[in-house]
């Protein structure tokens, strides 16, 4: 765990350092407020940002869920709270990740599956033999273009 006396020397902090995974950011700082620590960290890195605060006000509570999804948490709480909070913002923040490893993986997936048709279409479209499908109805659903000079129509 890393502290610092005040937001241009967390900033410093994170810049310098890639292995931070949760940040726990008051929001009435020297020099600069958490809200604004946040926003700027937020447009360089994704990195879970949990509010810590003596305020409580509908409005700071609104501003940090605006900036942060990983909540707000009053200063007063127990320390079993706070244990909680930071627990549930590693769980989201791990769900998060598996989530974005997923899509990654959906997309290349995807993208070798157009590639695959797009050479099985072509395969089948220079072919000479002789290449349909027929439904359940035994009408033509897909033919290539050898397959349609020979029945007259254009291939599909």
């Amino acid at each position: 765990m890393l502290s610092a006396a005040d937001g241009e020397e967390a900033l410093a902090i994170l810049e310098a350092r890639s292995d931070i995974d949760l940040l726990l950011l008051g929001i009435d700082l020297q020099g600069m407020d958490g809200f604004r620590i946040a926003s700027r960290v937020l447009a360089h890195r994704e990195l879970p940002i949990l509010f810590l605060s003596a305020r409580k006000d509908p409005e700071s509570v609104a501003r940090a869920r605006s900036i942060s999804r990983y909540g707000f948490v009053p200063e007063t709480a127990r320390d079993y709270m706070l244990d909680s909070a930071l627990a549930a913002a590693f769980e989201l923040r791990a769900m998060e990740t598996r989530m974005q490893a997923e899509a990654h993986e959906k997309r290349l997936a995807d993208r070798a599956l157009k590639e695959n048709l797009s050479l099985l279409q072509n395969i089948i479209d220079t072919s000479v033999d002789l290449i349909f499908v027929k439904d359940t109805d035994l009408r033509t659903v897909l033919c290539n273009e050898a397959f349609a000079k020979v029945i007259g129509k254009k291939p599909w």
